[in-house]
């Protein structure tokens, strides 16, 4: 679960900023996690509340060269043109260290 700071637009868009932070109880597996994936994430969203919304998630890991960048793009299926149909048409780009 994350904070969101949601500001409305003209009409029904709106743009959402969200942090994220957190930290490693275990890395006994993954010892350099933190160094790939950091410990704060921000993922900003803007869209029509009931139509397409683009997210990205930006994350900087501790270490210089450590990056990653999640880009998301979603549109719900129950409109007229597809009959009763629920669900979401979603598209996910991802590049970077510690994919999710």
């Amino acid at each position: 679960m994350r904070p969101a700071l949601t500001f409305p637009l003209e009409g029904n868009y709106f743009i959402s900023v969200s942090p994220k932070i957190y930290n490693y109880l275990e890395k006994e597996e993954n010892p350099d996690i933190s160094e790939c994936r950091g410990y704060v994430d921000l993922l900003l969203k803007i869209g029509e509340t009931d139509g397409l919304q683009l997210a990205s998630t930006l994350r900087k890991g501790t270490r210089s060269n450590a990056y990653s960048v999640q880009l998301d793009a979603s549109y719900p299926l129950k409109k007229p043109t597809f009959g009763n149909l629920g669900g979401y048409l979603h598209l996910q780009y991802f590049n970077g260290y510690a994919e999710p």
